[in-house]
């Protein structure tokens, strides 16, 4: 190659860096997009969106399902690879990262919204307040683990109260001994009167 045209070529392809990066710069609003700490190549909206500029054009990353919630992957300034949930990743660049024993929390009870203003570091406590408010927690009948129902604790309630012993509520309803005591007592299923 001439050494004219391989300079010429270098020209133009600087000019286009320049280009692509102020396109790029102009995209990602600082309102809106933050680049993640340690991952200059990544950048989180808001609105729970990434962004990878590692390779030519920007790209969107499509989030992963991990357990229940959302994950990507990325790669640091070190090339080492890490994976992350969202909620997580959108909370640690925007508001920093959670003072001992705080969870990132989804206020509106959806796992899969990971918008800022849907996002806080909470308690462990605080969390399960907000579980049981928006009904997320799996208490009573909405345990997948759960062998009774709302409208059997209440007769099992009934039948004690009636005088009936725990070992024949149990062998009535077809569960143990303890798991009939507990019902009764509001040990366990203490939500239902």
């Amino acid at each position: 190659m001439d050494p004219d045209d391989e300079s010429a070529a270098l020209a133009h392809q600087q000019e286009l860096d320049h280009e692509e990066r102020g396109a790029l710069d102009a995209m990602l609003d600082p309102d809106t997009w933050r680049q993640i700490r340690g991952s200059p190549a990544y950048w989180v909206s808001t609105h729970g969106q990434i962004i990878s500029t590692m390779k030519r054009r920007p790209r969107m990353i499509a989030p992963i399902k991990s357990g229940k919630y959302l994950a990507i992957t990325y790669w640091d300034s070190e090339h080492r690879r890490h994976r992350e949930y969202v909620h997580r990743l959108v909370l640690k660049t925007w508001v920093g990262d959670p003072r001992p024993g705080q969870e990132a929390g989804h206020l509106n009870g959806n796992r899969h919204d990971n918008r800022l203003a849907n996002l806080a570091w909470v308690t462990r406590q605080e969390n399960a307040n907000h579980r049981i408010i928006h009904g997320t927690v799996g208490v009573g009948a909405s345990n997948p683990m759960a062998v009774l129902t709302d409208e059997k604790v209440r007769s099992m309630r009934a039948d004690r109260i009636a005088g009936m012993p725990y070992y024949k509520i149990a062998a009535k309803y077809n569960v143990s001994t303890m798991t009939a005591h507990r019902a009764i007592t509001r040990t366990s299923w203490r939500h239902i009167e």
